[in-house]
């Protein structure tokens, strides 16, 4: 049974993060991603494939699960020593999360523990019966688990929620957030400029500019809401598509 620990770890960390009322949570999806390159930077091809991911399922901030370890402890060969050992189990896993709309990851870490494993070579463990969550390696389990998720509740909590503008019109634009991210009339943001450079190689790399205007949310809409600008100073002439809008 403990090929099924990664959904026992997918079930613990996702309902922490579903029982905070500040945050949308999305339901747990199995996608094949890469894992290499996503402790501090993310490769053109996995940041394409993580925007498709979050956009297709309305989010913003993507939580990645890599299971690392869950490997026996070595005892050795002696039989006085396999007597009275008491073998361990490794217990090792990085959660990162990525934000869609910028491309940072904004979240690494690894857990790591080991505990004794009190079950029999080859005996099928039920990781949701009391007898595993009550032994040693289930509560190792749980608390690397309630760790992991009381640290991403910490750090999405602290995070404004962004979007891209899709289109633009008249005096004012759309963005690909709206109704199911909780976006309402009224709310305001400020808007950050992209642009595409490339150094000396010719190899892309993002550029940005911080506007000085300030955009409402006048009409919203289940996936898209339109904003328009909060003051006749500030107009929409200057704003482009995939320009970035954050929540003030």
């Amino acid at each position: 049974g403990i090929e099924n620990i990664p959904q026992e770890f997918d079930r613990l960390i996702y309902e922490q993060l579903a029982a905070s009322a500040s945050l949308t949570v999305r339901p747990v999806l199995k996608a094949r991603l890469p894992p290499a390159g996503l402790h501090n930077s993310l490769r053109h091809d996995q940041l394409k494939s993580l925007r498709e991911l979050a956009r297709r399922n309305g989010a913003q901030f993507v939580v990645l699960g890599e299971l690392e370890s869950v490997a026996p402890s070595a005892v050795g060969n002696h039989p006085l020593m396999q007597a009275f050992y008491t073998r361990t189990r490794s217990l090792s896993f990085r959660i990162s999360v990525v934000d869609a709309v910028s491309g940072d990851v904004i979240f690494g870490q690894q857990y790591s523990g080991e505990a004794d494993w009190t079950f029999k070579q080859g005996e099928f463990v039920d990781l949701r019966s009391e007898r595993f969550r009550g032994s040693a390696y289930g509560q190792r389990l749980k608390q690397l688990a309630d760790r992991a998720g009381g640290e991403l509740l910490s750090t999405l909590q602290c995070l404004l929620p962004s979007a891209h503008v899709l289109e633009l019109g008249g005096d004012g634009f759309i963005i690909d957030a709206g109704r199911e991210q909780g976006l309402t009339p009224g709310l305001e943001f400020t808007l950050e400029q992209r642009y595409d450079g490339y150094d000396r190689q010719g190899a892309r790399y993002d550029k940005s500019h911080a506007t000085r205007g300030t955009y409402k949310v006048v009409e919203v809409f289940p996936r898209s809401a339109r904003l328009k600008p909060t003051s006749l100073h500030h107009n929409v002439l200057n704003v482009q598509i995939d320009d970035v809008v954050t929540l003030n």
